[in-house]
C-alpha cells in the first residue's frame, strides 16, 4: 500500500482520537479496520475503474474519513496525548506494512460496546477488543486474510 507521510500523520491522529487510553491491541484492531477498508477500496477501484462508494479511492485518508462519524473519544485534560499519538503513529506504520496479524479478522465496521447502531443488529460481531465490537460487513477474505 502506497502511503504518504501526511496520510500516516492523519491516520495516527484519527487513531489517537478513537483509541483513547486503550491498549496496543485496541490500536491494532482499530487500525486494521482502516487498512482493510483501504484494501477493499483499492480492489474495488482496480476491478471497476471507479472509487468505492463508501471507502473512497483506497487512500488511508478516504478510509479514515469513511469512519470519522463512528466514534471519537474526548479526553478531558489530555496531558498524555503526545505520547498516545506516538504510539498510534507506530501502530499505523505497522498496520500499513502488514507487520501484525489483524486481530479483527478483516472487520470493516466497529462501534463502542455500549452503543447500538442500527446497522449492527443485522450483523454478527467478529471480535470484542477493549471497548469495541468489530464486524466484517464487507467480505475481506479475498484480500488474502487481511
Amino acid at each position: 500500500m502506497q502511503t504518504s507521510f501526511d496520510e500516516l500523520i492523519t491516520f495516527a491522529n484519527v487513531l489517537t482520537n478513537w483509541s483513547g487510553t486503550g491498549s496496543e491491541q485496541v490500536r491494532q484492531a482499530l487500525s486494521s479496520v482502516v487498512v482493510t477498508r483501504a484494501r477493499i477500496a483499492d480492489l474495488y477501484r482496480d476491478t471497476t475503474g471507479i472509487n468505492h462508494p463508501i471507502y473512497g479511492n483506497g487512500s488511508l485518508k478516504d478510509s479514515c474519513e469513511s469512519l470519522i462519524c463512528h466514534y471519537h473519544v474526548g479526553l478531558d485534560n489530555d496531558v498524555d496525548r503526545e505520547k498516545r499519538f506516538h504510539r498510534a503513529l507506530a501502530t499505523a506504520c505497522l498496520a500499513v506494512n502488514g507487520d501484525f496479524v489483524d486481530p479483527t479478522s478483516g472487520a470493516t465496521h466497529f462501534h463502542h460496546h455500549l452503543d447500538n447502531p442500527a446497522w449492527s443488529t443485522r450483523h454478527d460481531p467478529k471480535a470484542l477488543i477493549g471497548d469495541y465490537l468489530f464486524y466484517g460487513i464487507e467480505d475481506a477474505a479475498q484480500l488474502g486474510g487481511s
